[in-house]
């Protein structure tokens, strides 16, 4: 379910910088709408795009995005995902552990000459 959600997210996205923001009046729009889009659809679209509401939304979401200092850049799979992906391929080197009574993290690496280094 999440793949269709960002396929969808990515669409509408798309969709927006193709049609909306590349020209800068509705009836130009509407001449390059997407030919997969009925007209009358794409004419809710345009409306939806300009309510104020909508626009405010836009801003804010843009300013709260230019914000942010730690992005997401693994693409559509979670770090659980990578994690597991990981593990599966290498099960000593990404093996974590707390330390007892501290809460510290400790990765292990393959073992040395049969003893486990700890980094």
């Amino acid at each position: 379910m999440e793949t269709v959600n960002y396929a969808w997210r990515m669409h509408k996205c798309r969709t927006k910088k193709k049609h909306f923001y590349a020209f800068d009046t509705d009836e130009q729009r509407m001449i390059e709408r997407p030919k997969t889009m009925p007209k009358t659809h794409f004419e809710d679209l345009l409306k939806y795009w300009h309510l104020t509401t909508t626009e405010e939304e836009s801003q804010t979401n843009k300013k709260n995005r230019q914000k942010a200092e730690d992005i997401h850049t693994m693409g559509p799979k979670s770090y659980a995902r990578n994690k597991r992906t990981l593990t599966k391929k290498n099960p000593l080197k990404q093996r974590c552990t707390k330390n007892q009574g501290k809460g510290i993290p400790i990765r292990h690496t393959k073992p040395a000459l049969g003893k486990r280094r700890i980094i």
